[in-house]
């Protein structure tokens, strides 16, 4: 069996139909259940684009089984993706995430399941990625991190089960923060204080620290297999910065037998990354807020 894809769309049609053009480009995908989450309208300026986007979902073919949930209220990103995730993992044990900006790889629904399935009954492993950092250094064909990914995803039921939405609650169970900003090379703690703070609104921060916390693993690709076209600033959380996109690799990633274990090498690499990118990120900022003063 494949795992079912979980798509959660608002009012991009434009984007959402490169996201299913792409998936479409899988052999996976007639044999794969697409359940497609459309959020309600959170203004009349926004309603017709929703329905636009509601409009191109009802021409959607070549999967499996496809399933629409028309939200009537705005959930917004968050609280959809936490109760749309919930219902699919309860019904199904396992779950493939995606959102309407993200492209993938003509492999990718092939490595997801293939790791999914290898994974399955290992619990320190929880969670599955299609990205990987756009890393110059050579990578191993697949490596774990504890740092989870929220882009292109996939989780099991027993993994998905430890979320928290209260942040309050994990916070304090972060003892190294220096190990949970890879090594001081980037802000994860300062996110998650702002979380915290209620000056940041991300489900993704909590399951990275559950992840964290809890010492599990996330598996890695050595190239990424997805891409994201919404830097754009179209996005709830993308910006006109795209310093973490990654070049769509359209070869097969094998999925290999690896000992069950934080790669140190990889985390090495990716904390040079960061590193590497600091002013970049520094220079983002300043063109923010330069952007927030001139409104």
């Amino acid at each position: 069996m494949t795992a079912p894809i979980i798509l959660f769309t608002y009012n991009r049609a434009r984007h959402t139909k490169e996201v299913i053009k792409a998936l479409k480009r899988n052999s996976l995908s007639k044999e794969s259940d697409l359940i497609i989450y459309s959020d309600g309208y959170k203004s009349d300026q926004d309603k017709t684009k929703v329905k636009e986007l509601r409009k191109y979902l009802k021409t959607i073919n070549g999967f499996k089984n496809i399933k629409i949930i028309h939200r009537e209220d705005n959930l917004g990103l968050v609280e959809s993706i936490i109760t749309g995730v919930t219902e699919v993992i309860n019904q199904y044990g396992t779950a493939i995430i995606l959102e309407d900006d993200i492209i993938v790889s003509p492999y990718y629904l092939e490595y997801m399941n293939e790791a999914l399935e290898k994974y399955k009954d290992e619990d320190k492993v929880q969670s599955i990625t299609g990205y990987c950092y756009p890393i110059k250094e050579e990578l191993p064909e697949n490596f774990f991190l504890r740092l989870f990914s929220c882009q292109a995803w996939g989780t099991w039921k027993r993994a998905w089960d430890l979320f928290d939405e209260d942040i309050n609650k994990l916070y304090p169970l972060v003892k190294d923060k220096k190990r949970y900003d890879i090594n001081n090379s980037y802000p994860f703690y300062k996110m998650l204080k702002a979380k915290v703070n209620g000056k940041l609104n991300s489900w993704a921060v909590n399951f990275n620290t559950v992840s964290f916390i809890n010492n599990k693993l996330n598996l890695y690709p050595k190239k990424s297999l997805v891409t994201n076209i919404g830097f754009d600033s179209s996005g709830t959380n993308c910006t006109s910065s795209n310093w973490l996109q990654s070049d769509l690799y359209d070869k097969k990633i094998e999925v290999i037998d690896l000992e069950v274990k934080e790669d140190e090498d990889s985390f090495n690499k990716l904390k040079r990354f960061f590193n590497s990118m600091r002013m970049i990120r520094i220079k983002g900022r300043i063109l923010k807020e330069i952007g927030r003063l001139k409104k």
